[in-house]
């Protein structure tokens, strides 16, 4: 089993804490999202469109808010013509592709790929709350 990509990123100093906290809060709001909309399509005599996050526990309920507010802010943040900067994050933190994967998906140099993950990443523990102001300035 191969190890998870933004634990490599955090042992070889290139994520900081809070950033591997974001990525997996996304991770799992995407998984809990996608999951749920997969059981709406699985009961065929039950079919519904979308899904009430009022039915999750308050914890997702608070993690997907963050989601929101983070991806709407990264969805405008424009890495290439065909790619923003959620899609980029996306691919590493939910997707668990590495960085030269990403690479050559997004036909991106590897250090660019690592910035824009970077500072998305950071954004999202900013928005959260999850960095002091002494970090923010870092």
């Amino acid at each position: 089993m191969q190890r998870p990509i933004l634990a490599e990123l955090l042992d070889k100093g290139l994520l900081r804490p809070p950033q591997i906290r974001a990525g997996l809060e996304a991770a799992l709001v995407y998984e809990a999202i996608t999951a749920c909309i997969a059981a709406r399509v699985s009961r065929y005599g039950e079919a519904s469109h979308g899904f009430s996050l009022a039915e999750w526990p308050p914890a997702l309920q608070r993690a997907a808010g963050r989601y929101r507010a983070w991806a709407e802010w990264a969805a405008s943040q424009v890495v290439t013509p065909r790619c923003s900067r959620v899609e980029l994050v996306q691919d590493v933190a939910i997707d668990g592709l590495g960085l030269s994967r990403v690479r050559r998906k997004r036909g991106l140099h590897s250090d660019t790929v690592l910035r824009h993950l970077q500072i998305g990443l950071w954004q999202y523990a900013a928005l959260a709350g999850w960095v002091s102001e002494a970090d923010r300035a870092v």
